[in-house]
């Protein structure tokens, strides 16, 4: 059984949103439940409602103390309602939100790095910044942070996902373009104290004999600089457990 749990305000659509997804799941051939709860009835006043689906009819009548997924309309609620109240280890919560936990990065096109992290979990985050120049030519891309400023963002992430489109000689021809050798990548990911760097952005025309070489490379410098990260390079339909 899935269990929803809605947080929203007399008004914005928490009910409906409920009932909608029952509808839909019941098109599906799934069992649904959907019902309410709220106080006061009152426009603005915090409303509560529950959709359970499952393959099999449902008997339980209670509120949904446990959800698997939380859904938050209004993002204010989080400073008056314990959203997260229950919510499984695994579980999801969507937040209604127009400011993401992201980043500017250091690119002339201009360019995003993201953090996501499990609810409850920020040991947990995957950081991903692709276009991303740490050196110092990297300063001149708009609005773009200091190296302290994605070290912060960055801190203590689980899996960094990191531009590490060239070697250290072919960056000398490319500073400014908005990409990093693979030697500023390690040297971020150890600054930041993250688990696990995954080298991202590789050369197109780089073999995997060559990248397997360059794996090395990193595992070298992460042992001359006493680090602790595991380095691993991003490959077709990898997939990494967080």
């Amino acid at each position: 059984m899935i269990e929803v749990r809605f947080h929203g305000r007399g008004g914005q659509g928490s009910v409906i949103a409920s009932e909608l997804l029952a509808q839909a799941v019941f098109l599906e051939g799934k069992f649904p439940q959907s019902f309410p709860f709220f106080g006061v009835e009152r426009r603005g006043a915090p409303v509560t409602a529950y959709t359970r689906i499952d393959d099999r009819p449902i008997s339980i009548r209670t509120s949904v103390t446990t959800p698997d997924i939380v859904v938050v309309l209004d993002p204010g609620l989080v400073h008056t309602v314990d959203v997260t109240a229950g919510l499984r280890p695994e579980g999801l919560l969507l937040l209604n939100t127009d400011a993401p936990n992201r980043i500017s990065v250091r690119h002339p096109g201009g360019a995003l790095g993201f953090r996501l992290s499990p609810s409850g979990a920020p040991s947990r985050s995957v950081v991903f910044i692709p276009d991303n120049e740490m050196d110092r030519f990297g300063d001149q891309a708009p609005g773009a942070p200091t190296r302290e400023e994605l070290i912060r963002f960055t801190r203590g992430a689980r899996v960094l996902i990191h531009d590490a489109m060239y070697t250290g000689a072919e960056y000398m021809d490319h500073r400014g373009w908005g990409h990093s050798s693979y030697r500023d990548a390690v040297d971020f990911a150890i600054a930041a104290d993250v688990e696990t760097l995954v080298l991202f952005h590789h050369d197109p025309d780089r073999s995997d004999a060559a990248l397997v070489a360059q794996l090395a490379l990193c595992h070298e410098m992460v042992e001359e600089r006493n680090g602790k990260i595991e380095v691993i390079a991003a490959a077709e339909g990898m997939e990494i457990e967080v």
